[in-house]
């Protein structure tokens, strides 16, 4: 899918194609192997969020408006994951309903945050899991730091050999996060990510009727970040700590 209609690709090979091409576009409807999960997928998004499914499903460009939260903070490209990374972080969200099971790998070096594995399934039963989690290297070594509204399904799929954990959640762990993850100098989206770098392009404060953002965030296109952030929680903890412990030693006595 085209990104932004800046985008140097788009530009060259749809608004301006060479003269000896032959430009086509295809869409989901062109699959003759659409599958049934696919479709309701895009029935959802077509019922809960319009002006994304523009984008997702009928391949047509997107702004990218000041209401996204993660706007000039990531990229989506090709990159190579050294040999040499010393610490992997999984974090899991799990499906229900209309909702993805989700799993991320992601690595970090110079306060870059790189992500370069996902897996993402829906309707999956849970004896799937494992399946699923195995397509990501590495999940079966690294502790998975998961959804803690499902502690039975924890449980359930720590059973089949995973070293998967409750998430921790507090009040305001959510902007917590995003706070973190902004603090990165940016944040790397392998392209075969794709539901991860949707979300990164989706994921948006809510606006006023003039467009500008507002302090609430909408619960939707967040469950690859949402594990991102279970992934991550031993650090967004740390600095939680060390900004409530900073705000504690600047707070007179008296209490005034």
């Amino acid at each position: 899918n085209p990104g932004e209609s800046s985008d140097a690709t788009y530009q060259r090979f749809v608004l301006n194609p060479p003269d000896d091409s032959v430009v086509v576009k295809v869409n989901w409807n062109h699959n003759p192997w659409f599958s049934e999960v696919l479709n309701l997928e895009r029935q959802h998004m077509l019922k809960t969020d319009p002006d994304a499914y523009d984008w997702v499903w009928n391949g047509n460009c997107r702004k990218i408006s000041d209401a996204v939260i993660f706007r000039g903070k990531f990229s989506i490209e090709r990159f190579e994951t050294p040999s040499d990374v010393e610490i992997f972080y999984f974090g899991a969200d799990w499906g229900f309903g209309s909702d993805p099971t989700a799993l991320n790998r992601a690595w970090i070096k110079d306060n870059h945050l790189y992500l370069d594995y996902e897996a993402h399934a829906l309707g999956l039963e849970l004896n799937d899991v494992p399946d699923l989690f195995d397509t990501v290297p590495g999940s079966r070594i690294w502790p998975i730091e998961a959804d803690s509204s499902q502690p039975q399904t924890i449980r359930h799929v720590a059973g089949f050999g995973f070293n998967v954990r409750s998430a921790p959640k507090w009040p305001g762990s959510v902007q917590d996060g995003i706070t973190h993850l902004r603090g990165y100098e940016q944040i790397h989206v392998h392209e075969r990510c794709h539901y991860t770098g949707q979300e990164f392009m989706l994921y948006s404060y809510k606006t006023d009727t003039a467009g500008n953002p507002l302090p609430v965030i909408i619960d939707r296109h967040n469950h690859h970040i949402d594990d991102i952030r279970y992934a991550l929680g031993p650090r967004i903890r740390g600095s939680h700590r060390q900004i409530m412990s900073a705000s504690q030693a600047r707070r007179p006595r008296n209490g005034f």
